[in-house]
């Protein structure tokens, strides 16, 4: 994301972030749910970075995305309005509370 943010501080990331937040590798192995909302217009995370996420994370137990066509990167609850909320909810309801034998979990 620095890369895509400050793009001429790119040659010194290594300098001068402590922590490597190499999303991509990391998500590579997560074997847990796993939930995207992106907001289409965010002008922060650009969606391809989300797209790409989704796509790695191919161990996830569980893994669903909702895309909000003009979500930025604050206003996405907004835009996305109540459907928002209910995406969450159905989330949390198929993973934790119907899938209850996952001893991941207990």
């Amino acid at each position: 994301m620095v890369d895509h943010i400050f793009a001429y501080l790119s040659f010194f990331k290594k300098s001068i972030l402590r922590i490597d937040w190499n999303s991509l590798n990391l998500i590579k192995n997560l074997e847990i749910p796993v939930f995207f909302i992106s907001g289409r217009n965010d002008q922060i995370v650009p969606c391809s970075h989300m797209d790409r996420l989704y796509e790695a994370a191919s161990k996830a137990s569980y893994k669903d995305m909702f895309k909000v066509d003009n979500g930025t990167h604050n206003e996405t609850w907004f835009q996305a309005g109540d459907d928002y909320w209910y995406k969450i909810k159905d989330f949390i309801d198929y993973e934790f509370i119907k899938n209850k034998h996952n001893k991941q979990f207990e």
